[in-house]
């Protein structure tokens, strides 16, 4: 992944950090609903894509972790503080 990363000029630490906001709409779209849509005059990226982390409750944390095992989505990893 990190070839493709360089390759297409993409920081590693900016898809990371984004991939809540994938994962929730792959794996719970009515989920990101709830979240609302992103603002940019009113919020950062990084600040929506904090809200898309606290929305993943357990069970939807459980089938990211499926599709991840199964290598239906990439093994990327992130750590946002609750």
């Amino acid at each position: 992944m990190s070839r493709a990363f360089a390759h297409h000029r993409v920081d590693r630490n900016t898809v990371a950090l984004t991939t809540p906001i994938a994962e929730l709409l792959l794996v719970a779209p009515e989920k990101l609903a709830e979240v609302g849509e992103f603002d940019p005059s009113k919020e950062r990226l990084l600040e929506y894509s904090r809200r898309c982390f606290l929305a993943l409750d357990p069970a939807t944390l459980q089938k990211v972790q499926a599709l991840k095992k199964s290598k239906l989505l990439l093994p990327i990893t992130y750590r946002f503080k609750r």
